[in-house]
């Protein structure tokens, strides 16, 4: 499965399996299936069986799916035949710059963070609207100047997502700091002036409930939100991801984080999904410090009326995961917003049927397959 032609006749035979999905259901369906066959976890009449029914074999390990519980489960394959839920308006929320721009200047705005510059595919620095240069003119060094002000700023990918790409930088009494790594001023300028198609924002320091757990990276709590089919907002899941030694300045689970299962503003123990042995593993203590993994989320009420704000704003949305930080100067700020969350995060304790939100997939899996 090395070979995209191969891939390709794979999404044709997933496709063809499967008529309900759709084209960009499908090729989200075929990367998870391909993405099994490359990592060789399982052997592979054990891959295909949890394919068969429906299941990437790395939700069906991690989630515990057996012949007795799995249709009790929202399946990979029906999560990924509603996608996408949102259609084309999936790009206003996807790409962290677009999403930026709609935002600002609604009742939503004041949730984003200061965007200052866009460094583009062609390495040009570009002022953005957070920067308060009055000649509005911009380069490497205005950069470095603003990184000197502040003391820190973050790097972000305008379309990545799992951190991948991030790059807090740093500066403190002539030194220089790219994600930990000391330098001068030169060679801060020769690494930065490679990125391309990546924002500078301010970097979101983390509040103190989540700070002493790890205090490299911001922690990150998504709240997802749908529409029904009536047009009312629901409440679908949250959860919290806190980081560690292993997932170094970023907080995802999929780099070595821990996930918290977030109800009613609480989280009470942590699940560490470990994707080489494709099991979850719950643990009460954080991995590094021993310190347990209870308590309340700070400021609770107003991450809600900021997740229902910004669906507000956003009626053309019927789905998003919206990644919020609670910062140590109590302000509550969006990171990104997501189209898709991962399948296992949202039924790491339990099956989402099991919850409010449930008839949520419900309601639109009924449509899907009597139209």
């Amino acid at each position: 499965m090395k070979n995209p032609f191969l891939k390709t006749l794979y999404h044709s035979y997933i496709v063809k399996r499967h008529p309900g999905l759709s084209f960009r259901g499908g090729w989200i369906l075929t990367h998870l299936f391909y993405k099994d066959y490359l990592a060789h976890k399982g052997n592979w009449l054990s891959v295909m069986n949890a394919h068969r029914k429906g299941w990437s074999y790395s939700d069906w390990c991690i989630l515990g799916i057996n012949e007795a519980n799995r249709r009790h489960y929202l399946s990979t394959y029906d999560y990924c035949s509603l996608h996408p839920l949102n259609g084309n308006y999936s790009s206003w929320i996807d790409d962290k710059l677009i999403l930026k721009y709609i935002l600002h200047g609604t009742e939503a705005g004041s949730y984003m963070p200061d965007y200052y510059f866009q460094i583009d595919d062609k390495g040009c620095i570009l002022p953005l609207m957070d920067y308060a240069a009055e000649d509005r003119e911009a380069d490497i060094h205005s950069i470095v100047a603003l990184l000197k002000e502040r003391g820190c700023l973050a790097f972000k990918l305008m379309k990545g997502s799992l951190g991948k790409g991030f790059y807090k930088a740093a500066y403190q009494d002539g030194i220089f700091l790219l994600n930990g790594e000391s330098m001068n001023e030169e060679k801060f300028i020769s690494r930065i002036s490679t990125l391309r198609g990546y924002i500078v924002t301010e970097f979101l320091k983390p509040h103190a409930v989540f700070k002493k757990y790890c205090d490299k990276s911001v922690g990150c709590l998504r709240y997802i939100i749908g529409r029904r089919l009536d047009r009312s907002l629901c409440d679908i899941y949250s959860f919290m991801r806190i980081g560690t030694s292993k997932s170094n300045y970023v907080e995802n689970y999929n780099s070595g984080g821990v996930l918290m299962v977030v109800r009613n503003g609480s989280f009470t123990n942590g699940n560490v999904l470990d994707f080489e042995t494709n099991r979850n593993r719950v643990v009460a203590n954080h991995p590094d410090n021993n310190l347990a993994l209870k308590g309340e989320i700070p400021h609770w009420d107003r991450v809600v009326e900021a997740a229902h704000t910004i669906a507000r704003v956003l009626p053309q949305m019927v789905y998003m995961g919206i990644d919020f930080c609670v910062t140590e100067d109590d302000r509550v700020k969006v990171i990104e917003i997501n189209s898709l969350t991962s399948l296992d995060s949202i039924q790491t304790d339990k099956s989402i049927y099991d919850t409010d939100a449930g008839e949520f997939f419900r309601e639109r899996l009924n449509k899907r397959r009597t139209t």
